[in-house]
């Protein structure tokens, strides 16, 4: 049997704030039953924490859709709730997760991300995206736009975009 709680995120005051389900202990389902559960629990996000060989702990995160390589509400919540049940130490803690390692501070009563590096990509070609919101190339005004973050998303954008529609 697996233990789990719903905690409420970003407040003290019980049913108030972000609700978030927190599953311990399922090392051993797979990513279909991890999926079922957070289906099951409906919530916007349910937190696995996992063991890592990396980090302090590994969190994955699930909507009842899909996995998301990090969620702000899950992350914090899951370092409280592993440090209220004894699970992490208090203090500066790593959290290693779909888009890295992420530095956490925890206190009794606070969780504070920390954050880590942000990251940028080669600057990308700003055509299709004028073309796409109806303007031209004279219209373009400052730096290209880049993709932010450890990687480009992968299946989420087009590869080509056309005035109206994704191609």
């Amino acid at each position: 049997m697996l233990h789990y709680e719903i905690v409420d995120v970003f407040t003290d005051v019980a049913f108030t704030g972000n609700p978030l389900a927190v599953v311990l202990d399922a090392d051993d389902l797979s990513t279909p039953q991890l999926q079922a559960l957070a289906r099951e629990f409906n919530l916007s996000e349910t937190a696995f924490p996992l063991p890592s060989t990396v980090a302090d702990y590994r969190l994955r995160i699930f909507t009842p859709l899909a996995e998301l390589p990090f969620a702000g509400h899950p992350s914090v919540g899951a370092a409280h709730t592993l440090a209220r049940l004894g699970r992490i130490d208090h203090g500066a803690v790593v959290q290693e997760c779909g888009a890295g390692l992420l530095p956490l501070h925890v206190e009794a009563d606070a969780v504070r991300l920390t954050g880590g590096t942000p990251a940028y990509g080669d600057p990308l070609d700003h055509s299709s995206l004028l073309r796409a919101a109806g303007l031209e190339d004279p219209d373009f005004g400052g730096t290209p736009p880049r993709w932010r973050g450890p990687t480009r998303p992968r299946g989420r954008w087009p590869r080509r975009m056309r005035s109206g529609r994704a191609g």
